[in-house]
């Protein structure tokens, strides 16, 4: 029996010292019927004649069909994909960037014996990372923690999750669908560039439709992602700050269907997470050439924020208020006060002493108080988990 075609697309921008692993992982696969579209954003390195060659002298029968092509100018993430998966004739489509690769050979079978299902017309999957050299890790994605809670969602748990998060719980480069079901959804959002697919899951699961998660591990993953789209740091940091803008518009714009369907905490979650976004991007691009003046000002503005990650951070990773440095600098507070320098002529009566160690009390005092408040709220999120 002839097993319908699957559509690879290979999403490719500065990629040429990783594509070649990324096409020799789609050649191995045992799936009978494969075509490989690759998509090249007018990247600077980018050889189709040679791709062209490397690919007829490595691929094998089950490979039916090949197209190449690069953009006469570069349209960004969202468009390169749409058009990418347009020249797509499979019943089946995955999309893989080029410093990515198939876990294994038999990727594409495995997913398709799923994707046969009509009542499952997109999986996700998994994906374990690998250094930029492509030295393996530990890691991998979803993390166990998403993976469980997501899982066994409901439609509308799913979306609520999504959208009151600052990170999104779907891995787009494991996930796997019909490419009748991604027309029927419209396809990806142009509105945005370089964001492809968090605005598309959520508009996959607030139109009601059910994303089956499988944890099968199916993509290598390369630590980068846009950060390798260019040798130039200038170039990195403008798009990886235009990431992190889109990925906050793309909260804020569930805002207004929020306050209509949703609630009160739901619309403050998602706004935080929009802003937690906005503050990542801030610290990774722009803090370290900011003033003193600015620095102190984003920091009172964003405190509400601040306090916000640090809980999804404790629940999420069992992270803590760390007290080390101000017990550290208490005792040495402490010491002075004993014996107080003669020098210090500013302070001979150890009065500026002695407030500084009842602050550095009172902050350890409230951090010990949060810590205990993390913890409690940590286990409370367990036990929800636990109970599902």
């Amino acid at each position: 029996m002839n097993k319908p075609l699957f559509s690879v697309g290979i999403i490719s921008y500065n990629q040429k010292e990783y594509i070649f692993d990324c096409i020799d992982s789609i050649l191995r696969q045992n799936y009978p019927a494969i075509e490989l579209i690759i998509a090249d954003d007018h990247s600077y390195d980018f050889d189709i004649k040679k791709i062209e060659t490397y690919i007829k002298t490595n691929s094998r029968s089950n490979l039916v069909r090949v197209e190449v092509f690069s953009n006469s100018e570069n349209i960004g993430i969202v468009k390169n994909c749409n058009k990418c998966i347009a020249h797509m004739s499979g019943v089946y489509i995955k999309t893989i960037a080029a410093d990515d690769a198939f876990y294994s050979n038999d990727t594409l079978s495995k997913m398709q014996r799923l994707l046969v299902d009509p009542e499952k017309p997109i999986i996700c999957a998994r994906a374990k990372a690998i250094t930029n050299e492509g030295k393996p890790t530990q890691d991998i994605y979803p993390t166990d923690y998403d993976f469980t809670l997501i899982s066994d969602m409901t439609t509308q748990e799913l979306y609520t999750y999504m959208i009151t998060r600052p990170w999104c719980p779907i891995f787009a480069p494991c996930v796997f669908m019909t490419k009748s079901f991604f027309q029927k959804m419209g396809g990806y959002d142009e509105n945005f560039v370089y964001t492809e697919d968090w605005p598309f899951w959520i508009h996959i699961v607030r139109s009601g439709y059910h994303i089956t998660f499988s944890n099968e591990i199916t993509i290598r993953y390369r630590y980068g992602g846009i950060s390798n789209q260019s040798t130039n740091e200038f170039a990195v940091n403008h798009l990886r700050a235009r990431h992190y803008l889109e990925c906050a518009q793309i909260l804020e714009k569930e805002i207004p269907y929020l306050k209509k369907h949703g609630t009160y905490n739901q619309v403050l979650r998602c706004k935080y997470s929009a802003k937690a976004i906005k503050m990542r991007r801030e610290l990774e691009f722009f803090w370290s050439t900011a003033s003193f003046k600015h620095k102190l000002i984003f920091r009172i503005k964003m405190a509400p924020t601040l306090l916000y990650i640090k809980l999804m951070s404790a629940i999420t990773h069992h992270s803590r208020f760390h007290i080390k440095q101000e017990c550290l600098a208490l005792c040495v507070l402490g010491v002075l006060y004993k014996a107080p320098i003669q020098s210090c002529q500013w302070d001979q009566q150890g009065k500026w002493l002695a407030a500084a160690i009842l602050l550095l009390a009172i902050l350890v005092i409230i951090k010990i108080v949060a810590n205990a408040v993390l913890s409690l709220l940590s286990m409370r999120a367990k036990i929800k988990t636990c109970l599902r």
